[in-house]
C-alpha cells in the first residue's frame, strides 16, 4: 500500500514527546510524508487514513482529522516539517504547529471512527467485552 511504519518502543512522558521520536525514526526512510495515529483509536478506518494521505500536496503541507470543529488526530504532515514536529514539547501534539501552517487542511473524519479509548469504561462504551 506505499506504507512505512515507524514504531516507537520507548515510554516518553507527553504525546510531543512521542511525536518527536517517531518522526526522528521516520526520518531515516525515504518518505515525503509521515501519517501520526493513536494506537487507542482503533476504528479509524483505512478510508480515512488513505483520505489524509491523498491530502497532502504541494501546497498542502499538513493535514488533521476533524470532527465536527474538533481538530484530532490522524494527521499527516509533509516531510519538510520533520524538524518542527521533532521540537514539540508538552501533551498537545501537532495540533499548535497545525493552527499555525498557511494552507492546512483537513479532512472529516466519521464520529463511529473517532472513538477515543482510554479507559475500561471507554472500552465498553464501544462494545468490547471484558474477559472473566
Amino acid at each position: 500500500m506505499g506504507w512505512s511504519v515507524a514504531v516507537c518502543r520507548t515510554k516518553v512522558p507527553a504525546l510531543a514527546a512521542s511525536i518527536s521520536e517517531g518522526i526522528r525514526c521516520a526520518s531515516n526512510y525515504p518518505v515525503g510524508a509521515a501519517l501520526i495515529l493513536l494506537a487507542d483509536m482503533p476504528e479509524v478506518s483505512e478510508r480515512h487514513l488513505l483520505a489524509l494521505r491523498q491530502a497532502i500536496t504541494g501546497d498542502r503541507a499538513a493535514v488533521f482529522s476533524r470532527k465536527g470543529e474538533i481538530l484530532m488526530p490522524p494527521a499527516a504532515f509533509r516531510r519538510d516539517l520533520f524538524d518542527r514536529l521533532t521540537e514539540l514539547r508538552g501533551d498537545e501534539g501537532a495540533r499548535g504547529l497545525f493552527s499555525m501552517l498557511p494552507g492546512a487542511g483537513t479532512i472529516s473524519i466519521n464520529p463511529c471512527e473517532s472513538i477515543d479509548i482510554d479507559t475500561v469504561a471507554d472500552l465498553e462504551a464501544a462494545g468490547v467485552q471484558r474477559g472473566g
